[in-house]
């Protein structure tokens, strides 16, 4: 992917392997820099992406999902209602979901809504 140091991450656009006939814009914000120092990452730069980059409106609602980077496993009712809620939720004009980004645990969960959602 191209990429641009954004204060220590990085922003650009990536094909995922799910979606290989489009390009998906990101930005990587560190949570940590070496030695434990938190990363300091300008919010108005963030905002200056998305609003002057990429052209977006200001979000309505940001939801963060975050979790453990392991197995997510949930019995079919919960699992279900869940998928569902997120997918409902992601039909919502001016709601962003960001993940941490990996392909594990609740992040992948999110993940899957997003792909049932384009099926």
């Amino acid at each position: 992917p191209s990429s641009k140091t954004l204060g220590g991450g990085g922003a650009g656009a990536m094909k995922w392997r799910q979606r290989e006939d489009k390009l998906f814009n990101y930005v990587r914000v560190p949570s940590m820099m070496s030695g434990g120092l938190k990363a300091s990452v300008n919010p108005h730069l963030l905002r200056f992406y998305f609003e002057r980059v990429w052209g977006l409106k200001r979000p309505k609602l940001f939801v963060s999902v975050t979790g453990a980077a392991k197995d997510f496993d949930l019995p079919e009712g919960p699992r279900n209602k869940l998928l569902k809620g997120l997918q409902e939720l992601g039909k919502i004009e001016g709601v962003w979901m960001a993940t941490g980004g990996c392909s594990e645990g609740i992040m992948q969960f999110v993940g899957l809504a997003r792909a049932l959602m384009e099926a």
